[in-house]
């Protein structure tokens, strides 16, 4: 019995920081914790950019995602590129190619 309340307590509060979370996201309209900055559509793709913001245990970090909507909102989404440490970007299109520029010049490019 005591076992159970021993690992019972956490998973209970880890929901109810879940539920919370998923709560504030419902009623604000936005996920501040992975915010879209920027996009690009090449043909019926989009390339879309996010910067992710774990909380105060981790970095700011860049997140470009190729995504097609498809209906009622859903998506297929693939995670393309990614930098730790770096919160401020936009993209450009190149010929082939994506390119993430930020304030310290070219952050990377990605085929498409």
């Amino acid at each position: 019995m005591v076992l159970g309340i021993f690992f019972a307590a956490p998973a209970g509060l880890a929901g109810l920081f879940s539920t919370w979370e998923g709560v504030k996201v419902s009623e604000q309209g936005t996920d501040y914790s992975f915010e879209k900055i920027d996009e690009e559509k090449v043909s019926s793709f989009y390339y879309r950019l996010y910067v992710s913001d774990c909380g105060a245990t981790c970095s700011h970090d860049l997140v470009l995602q190729k995504e097609i909507d498809l209906i009622f909102g859903i998506k297929l989404i693939s995670k393309i590129w990614s930098k730790q440490n770096e919160q401020k970007a936009y993209l450009t299109v190149i010929n082939d190619h994506l390119r993430v520029n930020g304030d310290s010049g070219v952050l990377g490019n990605v085929a498409i």
